[in-house]
């Protein structure tokens, strides 16, 4: 009889200690899996930000942009040289093309980017064939040799 007890005892103990494993377990799976969507939703929210913020700036700084200005890629690049919180937002630096898509004003010149064509880059070819702001698709770049975002706004003279 006490063999009896014995085996019954071991046998539920067991049991229960088997059942609270696969509960906890998948207790614990769905937490970390909703612990891992937030973080990964703050990531997302995080970097739309980001990115908003940029293109607005590079909106507002075309928008400031006159088209009789072109003519003068110096004064543009003075300009855009004297905006060194809009140079913090975009690491890789800022360049100006004509309407055949081709760099006639990089900043910094450091990059080389004067006389590439762009026209072939989605984020360009919108700028300048439909009058859109962009942000293109992740990208290497050309002259900088690294994992690219592109932002591109086309200048509007009203």
């Amino acid at each position: 009889m006490t063999l009896f007890t014995l085996i019954i005892f071991l046998v539920s103990t067991w049991s229960l200690a088997f059942f609270a494993n696969r509960t906890l377990q998948q207790d614990m799976l769905a937490v970390l899996g909703e612990q891992q969507l937030s973080t990964a939703t703050l990531v997302a929210k995080e970097i739309n930000h980001g990115l908003a913020d940029r293109l607005q700036a590079l909106e507002k700084v075309a928008a400031g942009i006159k088209r009789a200005a072109l003519e003068d890629p110096a004064a543009i690049e003075s300009n855009l040289d004297h905006r060194p919180v809009f140079q913090e937002l975009f690491d890789g630096g800022v360049y100006v093309t004509r309407l055949d898509g081709v760099a006639f004003i990089s900043v910094p010149r450091s990059a080389q980017r004067i006389g590439v064509s762009y026209l072939d880059r989605d984020y360009i070819a919108n700028a300048l064939k439909q009058g859109k702001a962009s942000i293109g698709r992740p990208i290497r770049g050309r002259r900088i040799l690294a994992p690219i975002v592109a932002i591109a706004a086309p200048i509007i003279d009203g």
